[in-house]
Formats: structure tokens, sequence, C-alpha cells
């Protein structure tokens, strides 16, 4: 039985003088949105007017209305969602989308089959579908987005398509019958608390591909909990130091570290120094929160992005550099480093700065060490604009400073022929963290 439920007619702006035309119809106990925009008739199923979805359904390629055939191209915004009592789904290769909360509290729905026709899933689609014990998610799928499968307590296997770039903050969370997880090579970043508290997660296994990885993306999952104390690596990623930090602790990354994990060192009071390699390419949320024994941090030229609330409440911080590479700077990422005089910037184009990021930072007494070509522009950007000084990255401009713990006092900063040399351990670096000679010992300049 064919029955229309709504039929509305709505005017947008002119776009080759179109009409947009959308009905509200159902059809074998399928409801639906026709619409009909710059002569493309298209399908989104849709909830029920009234009552839940029940038992098996099955849903078309095609919808006929009035004799005029529509494609069935997505399942709506909460579709489908709290029917408890549906048990299996069919999804046409004509569906490319599947909205957020689709199917979120399907908890009688056991398995389900997305095509290869689907390119994105929403957040939290299949939240709560308890039922649930595998799921495949095809490669033409880019993005698991936040909360997609969380508490789907049920869920033993997972498989990610080869497509998948990135995965959403809490996409995995609470799936406690989840045992092993295998990221495949095409993602790139790992969500805020994307796993956490996955409680059988015993088997983890991330690429090189991933350089970011979001705050306790696996806390409470028996992988973390059964790595030894001290810096935990996931993949080439550093997750988190595990354990109480003890004081005086200097950090080495290892050489092709690709990132540093949202709160890898999140309140390691006793960090007073860390050495970041030159592949490094982001610093995530929280990463250094709290870390106030740090008295000066080098970020090399490989870094594009600091996260937000990165280095918040780093007092100890007397000079910060950043090199050339960082486009962006979140939120309050250098709020309450109380002790800072100096920020080295070599970046030439002024990188985005969130809200608040000196935010109780004296910079009105600090001085700001900018390309000259770039004061100009970093003198009329919004928070950069509130330093007490801004120079340029010269000799002259910049001073020798300490740069690690009590431990080392030979480590410092100084200019040798224009450049800036940062000597750590009896090694010498550039501002890009790559190890430099002594060009005096090579010259024969000294005796």
């Amino acid at each position: 039985m064919k029955k229309i439920v709504l039929f509305f007619l709505m005017m947008l702006p002119m776009v080759a003088n179109a009409d947009v035309v959308k009905i509200k119809y159902h059809d074998n106990g399928v409801y639906y949105y026709l619409t009909e925009y710059h002569k493309e008739k298209f399908a989104e199923v849709t909830s029920m007017s009234s009552g839940k979805y029940t038992g098996s359904v099955v849903i078309p390629s095609t919808v006929t209305f009035y004799n005029v055939t529509y494609n069935v191209t997505s399942i709506g915004n909460g579709a489908f969602g709290g029917c408890s009592g549906l048990t299996s789904i069919t999804i046409p290769n004509s569906v490319t989308s599947i909205g957020n909360e689709s199917f979120g509290g399907c908890s009688g729905l056991t398995s389900i089959n997305i095509p290869n026709s689907v390119t994105s899933i929403g957040e939290w689609a299949f939240r709560d579908c308890t039922g649930l014990t595998s799921i495949t998610i095809p490669n033409s799928v880019t993005r698991i987005e936040s909360n997609a499968f969380s508490y789907c307590s049920g869920l033993t296997s997972i498989t990610i398509g080869n497509s998948v770039t990135s995965i959403g903050n809490e996409a995995f969370s609470f799936c406690s019958g989840l045992t092993s997880i295998t990221i495949p090579n095409s993602v790139t970043s790992i969500g805020n608390y994307a796993f956490v508290n996955c409680s059988g997660l015993t088997s983890v296994t991330i690429p090189n591909s991933v350089t970011s990885i979001g705050f306790e993306a696996f806390y409470g999952t028996p992988w973390y909990h059964d790595q030894l104390d001290g810096l935990v690596y996931a993949g080439k990623v550093a997750y988190k130091y595990k354990g109480v930090m003890p004081e005086n602790t200097s950090i080495v990354l290892e050489d092709g570290t690709l990132g540093i994990s949202g709160g890898a060192f999140y309140n390691c009071r006793g960090l007073t120094s860390i050495t970041i390699p030159n592949s490094v390419k982001s610093i995530g949320l929280d990463a250094f929160w709290g870390c106030s024994g740090l008295t000066s941090i080098t970020i090399p030229n490989s870094v594009t992005s600091i996260g937000e609330w990165a280095f918040y409440g780093c007092k100890g911080l007397t000079s910060i550099t950043i090199g050339n590479s960082v486009t962006s700077i979140g939120n309050d990422a250098f709020v309450r480093c109380s002790g800072l005089t100096d920020f080295y910037c070599y970046a030439e184009m002024v990188p985005s700065a969130g809200s608040d990021v000196f935010g109780d930072a004296p910079v009105n007494t600090a001085t700001l060490h900018v390309p000259a070509a770039s004061i100009d522009a970093y003198m009329a950007a919004d928070q950069w604009k509130e330093f007490g000084k801004i120079v340029a990255l010269t000799p002259e401009a910049v001073s020798v400073k300490s740069i690690t713990s009590a431990e080392n006092p030979s480590d410092r900063k100084f200019m040798e022929n224009g450049r800036l040399i940062i000597q750590k351990n009896g090694q010498r670096y550039n501002v890009a963290g790559q190890m430099v000679k002594d060009l005096s010992v090579d010259s024969g300049l000294r005796p």
C-alpha cells in the first residue's frame, strides 16, 4: 500500500530557477523523504511517523511515486534510532550515506552488511547496538565518525577498509567484547578516547602511517595495562608515559617518531627536558599539560600543528622555539606559562592561533623573535601582537639560554655563523632537531 503522509513545496534561492519538492511517503512499511532537485530524484529513508521499525526490513534501491522513480541514496539521521525490535536490515548498493544516530540503540540487530557504495557513516550511527558481533567497514568509507560504534559490547570482530584515513573520537569506545584491532595503513589519525574502556582489547596493531593519536585513545584496555612503565609507543607515535616519572627526567624521543599523542606527558612534573626529532608531525592536545619542570622546548621544522592545551601550566618554561612549518596552534596551548620570556617562531606565515593561546602568560613583557620579513604580519595578528617586543631572528636578537636541566649545565643555545645552535648532552643540533658538526673543530680553528 502506498500513502502520502506529508507534502510541501519549498522555494530556494534561484539556482537555474530550480524548485525543491520534498515529500514524506511510505511504501511496504518503509518511510522516505522523496526529493526532486535540479531534475534529480532521490529518496532518503526516514523514521516512521509513529511507532518503531521491527523485524526484518528490506530497503529497495528505488521507489516509485506517481510513475516517477526515485533512487534510494541515504539513510537519514535517526531513521532507525531506538528500534530495539529491528532484527535485520538490507541496505542496497544505491545508498551512499548512513546518517547520524541512524541505527543507534538497535540492540536486536545482530549483523549488518554495509555495501561498497556507502562513503560516509555518521556520528553515533550504530551506538549501543549491543547485538552486533562483527562489522566490516567497506573500502569506500574514508572516515569513521565520532561514537559511530561506541557501546557495541557484543562486537568481537572489526574489519576496517583500506580507504579509511581517520578514526573519530570515541568511535569504538566501550566495545568490551573486542579483543584485537588491526588499523590499516591508510589511517593517519586516531581520535580522543577512540578505544577507551575496550576492556577485552589485548592486541593492537598500528601502522607507520598513523601520525596522530588522541587523548587516552587506549585508556582502560589490557593492551595498555600490560605495557611496562615508561614511555609507551603506539606504532611510531609517542603515546603515553606510564607510571610516575622520576624527578629531573630527560626524554629523547626515538628517531623516526611521527607524533606525540594527546596527553603523552600529561602532568609529568619530573620532566625537565625533551628532545623531539625532526620527524614528528603533530603534538596532541594536553601533550605536556602541567609539565612544570620544563624550562625550554624546541619544536622542529617537521611539526605542523600544536594541539589545544599542549603546554598548559608549564610555568617553568622561559624559552619556546617552534620551527618554520607550524601552521596552527590550538586553543589555550600556552596558557599559564608564567615564566615565559622569549618565544622564537621561525614560521614566515603567521600560524593560526586558537582562542586564548597565551592566556595568563606574561607576553606583554616577553619578546617574540620572528623572521625579519614577517615582523609586520606578526604585529598585526591577533594574540601575537600582544608580545611586549617583536624582533627579528638575528644573532643580536637571540639570547643564550639554558635549555635543559641542572644535570647538564653545559646545555645551552647560542648563535654560530648566523644560525641557532642547540647544545644538549654534548651533541649539537639546529632548530630542526638535526645534528650538526662543530665547524670550529672541523676547520681546525681550535687548538
